[in-house]
């Protein structure tokens, strides 16, 4: 535990953390323990024992200032009644420390227990499809909300073209070249399937950073994103990370079984976000996702280079299947069916794709 941010939230709740909960006198003691990069504090009052949830906001952060940060929030959750439900609510902030006091959301990790389904068939009767596509929801209504929420001084917007260079590097990576198919040695077949302006876009919604299924709580009645932090950029990334973030449990997993499970909680989560997300999104996925899937192989040879032929391996067999699938799926359907079975029929819904996109 961080020393220092456990004495500071201590102190700052043993002082006014009755203020946020609508307790008359301060409370009678205060228990903090750390989750991650957060504290969970249980405080005792006369009537009972209530619970938040301390986070010190990084200076790192897309909105490093705790005060800013809380009105940005409150001004997202009154959008959309899925955002209020969706995000755990703020109690207040402290400026000198620049804490963020929130609620604390009952239920369990959604993550850690999709990762834990991966190794137990057990699991594979639970309605976590109805969880993912709580949580497509959710993200799809952040990526509808109106421009100017989050500054772009925050976190500037970037043209779709700054990401290639970082693409096509990672692609010709050795270890994931001789895992590819022959006509993908080389990115141009992928990149001729998108739309002729796509590297001239530039996004400006508002993106909750770090929307991934390890931040995300959920419940019987709740799906809630958790590690709150706004930037503004591409919804079309954020949905390739929150997709390969159900692929990174795969390195682990040699059998067949465990890939299969991904793949329809991939499947499940990108038809309900398609439901009412931006519509661009779908054609975007083509390039993003790959993208996605590239850096995490690189962030996590970075971390265990020891280990740099396990990961290649891994997220190198998954951009075959998945260039595999491209290849073998006609243009007019592949924006709505990037996780598809073969044997599965289109939806109807269709996302037109233009010609080759110009860089």
């Amino acid at each position: 535990m961080d020393r220092e941010l456990h004495a500071d939230v201590l102190r700052f709740l043993t002082e006014r953390g009755h203020h946020f909960l609508q307790q008359a006198r301060p409370a009678q003691h205060v228990a903090c323990q750390a989750n991650g990069t957060a504290i969970v504090a249980t405080l005792k009052f006369a009537d009972g024992m209530k619970q938040v949830v301390v986070k010190r906001v990084a200076h790192s952060a897309h909105v490093p200032d705790a005060e800013q940060l809380w009105r940005v929030h409150h001004r997202i959750r009154r959008q959309h009644p899925i955002l209020a439900k969706g995000t755990a609510e703020f109690f207040g902030f402290d400026r000198t420390r620049n804490l963020i006091v929130m609620e604390h959301v009952a239920g369990y990790n959604l993550g850690r227990v999709l990762h834990g389904a991966l190794r137990s068939r057990g699991h594979e009767a639970m309605d976590y499809g109805r969880q993912l596509g709580r949580a497509a929801e959710v993200l799809a209504a952040f990526h509808q909300l109106p421009e100017g929420l989050v500054q772009p001084e925050h976190s500037p917007p970037r043209a779709n073209r700054t990401f290639l260079p970082d693409f096509e590097r990672l692609w010709s990576s050795p270890t994931i070249q001789w895992l590819l198919p022959r006509r993908f040695r080389t990115p141009e077949r992928l990149l001729e399937k998108l739309p002729g302006d796509f590297f001239s876009r530039v996004a400006h919604r508002v993106v909750p950073d770090d929307a991934k299924p390890k931040n995300v709580v959920a419940s019987a009645t709740r799906t809630c994103f958790v590690d709150p932090d706004y930037a503004c950029g591409n919804p079309a990334m954020a949905v390739a990370q929150f997709l390969v973030g159900l692929d990174r449990d795969a390195t682990a997993l040699p059998h067949w079984h465990g890939r299969s499970l991904i793949r329809s909680w991939q499947r499940t989560f990108l038809r309900q976000y398609l439901e009412s997300g931006p519509a661009e999104v779908a054609e975007e996925l083509l390039f993003f996702y790959p993208w996605a899937l590239l850096k995490l192989f690189e962030q996590h040879v970075a971390a265990r280079p020891w280990s740099g032929w396990l990961f290649g391996w891994s997220y190198g067999v998954r951009l075959r299947e998945f260039l595999d699938h491209v290849d073998a799926t006609s243009d007019d359907t592949l924006a709505d069916n990037l996780f598809a079975d073969r044997s599965r029929t289109a939806p109807a819904r269709r996302a037109a794709v233009a010609p080759v996109a110009s860089r």
